[in-house]
């Protein structure tokens, strides 16, 4: 009889990264928004940036959705790129 032991400690594949700067203001700044789709998530961006574009004058705001909140978004890095500062946000 032989025995199949599995370990359930997981392996972290991703490097690690400095973190990025803190922005000095978010003036003319083009936004990101990732959503996960989970319910009401959008209404809470939407307010965000409602408050976000009054205060600063936002430049633009790119939207970007998740298939899913329970799956990994494709292409972050580009979307990263793309835009000066990210908003992730959950909902329910």
């Amino acid at each position: 009889m032989s025995v199949t032991l599995l370990s359930p400690v997981g392996l972290n594949k991703v490097e690690a990264r400095p973190i990025t700067p803190r922005l000095k203001t978010l003036e003319g700044i083009r936004l990101g928004l990732l959503n996960n789709r989970k319910p009401n998530s959008d209404i809470l961006q939407n307010r965000i940036v409602e408050l976000l574009q009054a205060r600063y004058g936002l430049a633009e705001v790119v939207r970007k959705f998740k298939p899913g909140s329970s799956v990994g978004a494709e292409g972050l890095d580009v979307f990263a790129r793309e835009v000066g500062a990210v908003i992730t946000a959950l909902g329910d």
